[in-house]
């Protein structure tokens, strides 16, 4: 039997510079995929979602199975593209599984490219932490991994709790696990605006 992906306490907070750090959307996930701030509401599907209520750590929590266990989010999570501060915040615990397999997803798929990913492991030699930003026009990707040297963090061990903040401002962008700063890079290119918003989903 495949081990599942757990995916907790999901928090995503879009910042734009003219908001002065204001909130755009949270999904605490303790028992429902309501969005408090904007409705915002995920979609479940209708196989391989459970709700967890007695986490040790987490309380009530969103179990996703690690193979149909999806939770799809709005089209259009940010108000505009002109926004040049992003936040993302999440709670997670991986329980194993198969490569590739997200945490979230935002932006868009083929044929635009235009999105951003997390995951716990990769395809790569080292099987590490993953966070992918593709930008189309022009056609740039930013891969951040210990193994190639720009991520100082290595491997997500199955069954731990991990706290990830993403924080993209102007060209900059910074990566917390937990509360070490893994990737600080002043020059990614992949400011928030070019992220669209699209097929995105906690998965």
């Amino acid at each position: 039997m495949r081990k599942v992906l757990l995916s907790f306490l999901m928090v995503l907070v879009f910042a734009g510079m003219t908001r002065s750090q204001t909130p755009i959307a949270h999904w605490p996930l303790d028992g429902n995929t309501q969005e408090i701030i904007g409705n915002k509401h995920g979609v479940p599907s209708t196989g391989g979602v459970n709700w967890v209520t007695d986490d040790p750590q987490r309380g009530q929590c969103l179990q996703l199975d690690g193979v149909e266990g999806i939770i799809n989010l709005p089209a259009e999570i940010w108000p505009n593209e002109t926004d040049t501060n992003t936040t993302l915040t999440v709670w997670f615990n991986w329980a194993g599984g198969d490569n590739w397999q997200r945490v979230y997803s935002l932006g868009k798929a083929d044929p635009d490219w235009k999105l951003m990913y997390v995951c716990p492991r990769d395809g790569w030699d080292g099987h590490g932490f993953h966070v992918t930003f593709h930008a189309f026009q022009p056609d740039q990707w930013y891969d951040y991994v210990g193994e190639w040297g720009n991520m100082d963090f290595d491997t997500i061990t199955p069954g731990i709790w991990y706290f990830n903040a993403i924080v993209l401002k102007e060209d900059s962008l910074k990566i917390w696990v937990n509360d070490k700063l893994v990737v600080a890079d002043d020059s990614v290119f992949v400011t928030p605006q070019k992220i669209q918003a699209g097929d995105s989903s906690i998965n």
